[in-house]
């Protein structure tokens, strides 16, 4: 489904009701707007499979962000956090949604912190996984090779390809290249929940892509205006990864109110660090949503 929000038409889909019908008083679930990550590459089509286990208790909509997927934008001037996050008070305007539950994965938690920052009052709470309030380019490459030496693999073919991800030119071969030797190497093995396969390779905007990662993602800092968030947070990271790693994981949690922020960090996991413990992930977040009810 398409919705209008002014300059562009956003794609959404939903899962669940919004009434809880099997309640005698048809009481009404809370919204839960799930937002994807990969900037341009991705939609929100791999994320299905694990974020629409909330439908029993919430009507979760997931929809593609402005210049990803099927919500399709070829002005570069507005591929910002600011804008992405205007994006979803827009949404929730249109639709007449009054205080969702906004989560995201990496960028798409990045957007629902811009979000957040700029509407403090509009969000019921924030449900973010295996994201940055801050990146620090250096760290992640230090990270990386340090796993790379651990490995025995060559160093210097896996800073290239780290390099070539963050710098571009980007196509399907850099990422298969990036998130095949060197993610793969972060975190215990795991079923993988989230298929990318999924995503539909017309529908890819690597000029997006290479405008966020080579710009505003090693620029942003969202750390000192977190500090300002009204609502309940839950926060679930993994220790492993090169992006989002354990340093920029606690960074983010000691960026908020500390009697706002809720976390778990899954041990040996890398993004998207549920699938390291899908069960446990799947109780902690349902947990959270029935306590702001």
């Amino acid at each position: 489904m398409y919705i209008n929000i002014g300059d562009i038409k956003l794609f959404f889909e939903v899962y669940g009701s919004k009434l809880d019908l099997a309640n005698p008083t048809k009481k009404e679930k809370p919204t839960f707007i799930f937002l994807h990550g990969g900037a341009g590459f991705f939609d929100h089509s791999p994320y299905v499979n694990f974020w629409s286990r909330f439908s029993d208790i919430a009507e979760v909509i997931f929809i593609d962000q402005r210049g990803s997927g099927r919500s399709q934008c070829k002005d570069s001037k507005t591929w910002t956090l600011e804008q992405w996050g205007q994006d979803i008070y827009n949404f929730c305007q249109a639709l007449h949604i009054e205080n969702p539950i906004v989560g995201g994965i990496s960028y798409g938690g990045m957007v629902a912190m811009s979000y957040n920052i700029q509407f403090p009052d509009h969000p019921l709470a924030l449900i973010l996984s295996d994201t940055d309030a801050h990146i620090d380019r250096q760290y992640m490459l230090n990270l990386v090779e340090k796993k790379l030496k651990e490995r025995g693999k060559s160093i210097e073919e896996g800073l290239v390809i780290t390099n070539q991800f963050l710098d571009g030119p980007l196509n399907n071969e850099v990422l298969e290249k990036y998130f095949y030797t060197v993610l793969t190497l972060f975190g215990n093995p795991v079923k993988v929940l989230d298929d990318f396969s999924l995503c539909d390779p017309k529908f890819s905007n690597f000029k997006l892509g290479e405008h966020f990662l080579t710009g505003e993602l090693l620029e942003f800092d969202f750390r000192d205006k977190l500090k300002y968030t009204k609502c309940p947070v839950f926060f679930l990271s993994g220790d492993q990864g090169p992006m989002h790693s354990l340093k920029t994981a606690q960074e983010l949690i000691a960026s908020f109110p500390q009697n706002k922020i809720q976390y778990e960090i899954f041990t040996g996991a890398k993004p998207a660090c549920y699938e390291s413990d899908p069960s446990k992930a799947e109780r902690l977040i349902k947990n959270f949503i029935k306590s702001l009810q």
